[in-house]
């Protein structure tokens, strides 16, 4: 389910500051190489988008402890996992406008990760 994994990206960030996790990486790897995503001059996220994932993340807290990492699907949770990625599918495709005026070019992110590296 590609929304548990969007939440367990999220969730990598969980009791770290954004400069104590950039930290972290760069100790670990050697580098970090930011990928601009989203434009940082958009829009507030619609309500929908913003509830849809609060209900993802209260979710994932119930599954993770109960279940640590085990697959969503496999555990206590797995039809509602089902119904919440559901939810989640419906709810993007009917903001698509909304998303793709707040993604960052493609170009832009290749030359950005390029002068990076």
């Amino acid at each position: 389910m590609i929304g548990y994994v969007l939440l367990m990206f999220y969730n990598l960030y969980e009791g770290k500051s954004r400069s104590e996790f950039e930290t972290e990486m760069h100790e670990h790897f050697g580098m970090l190489v930011k990928m601009p995503l989203l434009n940082p001059n958009r829009d507030h996220f619609p309500n929908s988008i913003k509830g849809i994932l609060d209900e993802g993340l209260n979710l994932y807290k119930l599954h993770t402890n109960r279940h640590g990492k085990l697959d969503c699907a496999k555990g206590s949770y797995g039809k509602k996992w089902s119904r919440w990625e559901r939810q989640l599918r419906e709810i993007l495709f009917a903001n698509a406008d909304y998303l793709t005026m707040i993604e960052v070019p493609f170009e832009h992110v290749l030359n950005h990760v390029l002068d990076d590296l």
